[in-house]
């Protein structure tokens, strides 16, 4: 196995790789966002980064002033990793970015790993920036390169949005999403973690075999494997049903027309769709650790415990 370096071990996914990794009894390093230009990580020879650290998206940071913000924290900060990571001898370096490099919203057909790139928003914009700047420096390099796009995480100790619904279905108020319909894709955080785990245990070329390879073709666009894993694919609707039952409660919907929601930012999360395709993790071997239903009841065990401890 691969020794590994971790950034962003504090954070939501950090949090929960670092406990597999401890419950698989495997050994890493974390590097913290703190060192010095100066000061060299301990990044082993021949290890393979995981790149969590980061700004992670906020909805009140949407104007171009929050910009520089996320260049900092999801530009900067990675291209040092980077550039770190070749000085030491790293083997490999799998970057977490996001769903929201594809774009915001899917029609018909959900994003897949070719699509053209589509960033809206700042946050969105430095995911994007980040990659191509790493896909530069590792090219120049030779050292190998991943990209994993998620779309929205879940499990215990989630925040933002998945944590205020569970708040709102707790209280037991009938909620005015009845007519939110559309499909969401999602990965809990601890099928993720599994994921990047078994990016680092690949073989040297397990992902681009040889030239005739059908997965070979598909990275010819960006000249790097994109990963986009879920394990699960719900509407707003279906979500407050399975999270109400696992919690005990009813699940309370009114039926409001989504134009009410329109003037605000919850439209788009609430009625639109955002669904990936997550064949390129099926054909490298992949398969989900835990089911959705195991890690959807574990997220609600969380909150339920979290909460009564308050």
């Amino acid at each position: 196995m691969n020794p590994l370096t971790i950034t962003g071990a504090s954070g939501f996914v950090g949090t929960r790789l670092t406990q597999v990794l401890d419950e698989r009894k495997r050994t890493y390093i974390t590097l913290s966002h703190r060192l010095g230009a100066s000061v060299r990580p301990p990044i082993q020879p021949g290890s393979a980064v995981i790149h969590l650290a980061g700004l992670a998206h906020r909805m009140n940071k949407h104007s171009e002033g929050d910009l520089e913000a996320y260049r900092d924290a999801n530009v900067r900060w990675s291209l040092q990793v980077a550039k770190l990571a070749v000085e030491c001898g790293a083997s490999r370096f799998i970057y977490v970015s996001t769903i929201k490099v594809n774009g915001e919203r899917t029609d018909k057909t959900p994003f897949t790993a070719q699509d053209s790139p589509n960033p809206r928003g700042p946050y969105a914009l430095s995911k994007w920036e980040a990659e191509q700047g790493l896909s530069e420096i590792c090219a120049a390099a030779n050292l190998e390169f991943m990209v994993v796009r998620p779309p929205l995480i879940y499990g215990p100790g989630v925040k933002g949005n998945l944590n205020r619904l569970m708040r709102l279905i707790a209280s037991g108020l009938p909620l005015p999403f009845g007519s939110a319909f559309g499909v969401r894709s999602m990965i809990s955080a601890t099928n993720l973690s599994d994921f990047l785990l078994y990016l680092t245990d690949l073989e040297e070329g397990a992902v681009v075999p040889s030239k005739q390879s059908s997965i070979r073709e598909k990275l010819e666009p960006w000249g790097y494997p994109i990963f986009l894993p879920s394990d699960i694919h719900l509407s707003t609707v279906n979500l407050i049903r399975a999270l109400a039952e696992k919690m005990g409660k009813p699940a309370k919907l009114i039926p409001i027309p989504s134009f009410f929601f329109r003037p605000t930012r919850l439209y788009n999360r609430l009625f639109s769709s955002l669904s990936v395709d997550p064949r390129e993790c099926m054909e490298i071997g992949w398969k989900n650790r835990v089911t959705a239903d195991e890690a959807l009841g574990e997220m609600v065990q969380s909150f339920r415990f979290s909460h009564a401890h308050a």
